[in-house]
């Protein structure tokens, strides 16, 4: 029974110590994305930079790497999860078109 007991408190006050968790926020989501970019070879490097270019919001990918946590920013778009070997996605399949 002691043993129970000991295990119980302990259980409790690992549990009751336990602190709050934050989420990353924009600077967490930016370092990631900034070791994601350095990971890149050359000429997906070069893609991205240019890509990022035809957006008139984003100055850089890290900038560009936040734009979910603030979805009423850029609320136009969205997206929708798909396996990786999905190779096109058909207007039928977009759940945010208008169905006619």
């Amino acid at each position: 029974m002691f043993r129970y007991l000991a295990s119980l408190a302990v259980s409790l006050a690992v549990i009751g110590s336990a602190s709050s968790v934050w989420a990353w926020g924009d600077l967490g989501h930016k370092i990631i994305c900034q070791i994601a970019f350095q990971e890149l070879n050359e000429r997906a490097r070069k893609e991205v930079i240019r890509l990022i270019g035809l957006d008139a919001t984003f100055y850089s990918f890290t900038d560009s790497c936040t734009w979910p946590d603030h979805p009423r920013k850029r609320a136009e778009e969205h997206f929708i999860n798909v396996t990786r070997s999905v190779q096109a996605i058909t207007v039928s399949q977009c759940p945010r078109v208008p169905k006619s």
